[in-house]
C-alpha cells in the first residue's frame, strides 16, 4: 500500500492500467502505532510470562498480535489503546525483539528487548523457621539464583525482595506471617518464580517461663533446664547465657 492518511479508502482495479474499476470493499488506514516499553522485560525459557505492553494505537481485534522474535502469539488481554497484555511463548535463554501488529501483517520496528533466562532453583534454606514477626535473615541455597533483581516469596503472595545474591547464595527477610509452613521460592522479574518447594515454618517465638537451677559455678559446666512454650525441636535450638 502507498502512504496515506488515516481513513478508509477505496481501491480501484485495471486490467490494462487505464480502465478502473472501483472496488466495494475499502481499505482502512490505521494511526501508526508504537510500543514504548515492556513490563517484566524479561521472562523464563518456558514462557508464559503475562508482559504488559505501553505504546499508542492499540486496536481491540482478533488481528492485533504479539511477536517476540519470530514467535507470533495473539494478545491475552486488552486494556485500552495504549496498554494491552500477551503471555510470552517459549524460547531459549537470550534477548529477542519484541513488536506487535494491529492487522497480523505489519507489525511495529521498535525492537522492544525482552530477554529470556533459565530459571533459578531453590536446594535449601537455613534457618528453617522464624517468627510470626518476621524479619528472620534467610540464607537460601540454590542455582542461578543472581539476576537483574532478586525476589523471594514466603507462601502465596508475601513478597520481598533479596538483601543479597550470588549465583548460588541468595539471603532474604522474612516478612510477617501466620502460623504455619509455606514454599520460599525465587524470581528474577517479580512474576515468574520457581517451583521448588522448600518450606519454611513460621511459628511463635520461644518464650521462657523458668529454670532450674537459678544459679551454678563461674567456671560453667551447670546442667540447667529450661521451662516455657514455643520450643522447636531442631537441631538449631540454642541457649545464650550472655547477650555479650
Amino acid at each position: 500500500t502507498p502512504p496515506s492518511r488515516p481513513g478508509i479508502e477505496s481501491i480501484e482495479i485495471s486490467n490494462n492500467g487505464v480502465d478502473y474499476v472501483t472496488s466495494a470493499i475499502g481499505f482502512k488506514y490505521n494511526e501508526a502505532m508504537h510500543i514504548s516499553s515492556a513490563v517484566p522485560a524479561s521472562g523464563v525459557e518456558q514462557g508464559q510470562t503475562k508482559v504488559l505492553l505501553l505504546g499508542t494505537g492499540f486496536i481491540n481485534s482478533t488481528s492485533l498480535l504479539c511477536r517476540f522474535g519470530e514467535v507470533v502469539v495473539p494478545i491475552s488481554a486488552y486494556f485500552n489503546d495504549t496498554h494491552i497484555m500477551c503471555n510470552s511463548p517459549a524460547h531459549a535463554a537470550g534477548d529477542v525483539c519484541l513488536d506487535v501488529s494491529n492487522n497480523g501483517v505489519d507489525f511495529t520496528s521498535d525492537c522492544i528487548r525482552y530477554t529470556y533466562y533459565e530459571g533459578p532453583w531453590v536446594e535449601s534454606i537455613s534457618p528453617q523457621h522464624g517468627p510470626l514477626s518476621g524479619e528472620t535473615l534467610v540464607t537460601i541455597n540454590g542455582k542461578r539464583l543472581n539476576g537483574t533483581s532478586t525476589y523471594c516469596k514466603f507462601g502465596e503472595s508475601k513478597i520481598v525482595t533479596a538483601t543479597s545474591s550470588s549465583y548460588g547464595v541468595a539471603e532474604c527477610r522474612s516478612p510477617p506471617h501466620s502460623a504455619g509452613y509455606v514454599a520460599i521460592e525465587i524470581s528474577h522479574n517479580g512474576i515468574d518464580f520457581s517451583t521448588s518447594g522448600v518450606q519454611f515454618l513460621f511459628t511463635g517465638s520461644a518464650v521462657v517461663t523458668g529454670i532450674y537451677p537459678s544459679s551454678g559455678s563461674e567456671s560453667g559446666g551447670t546442667n540447667v533446664t529450661i521451662s516455657g512454650n514455643d520450643f522447636m525441636q531442631k537441631g538449631l535450638l540454642q541457649c545464650i547465657f550472655d547477650k555479650n
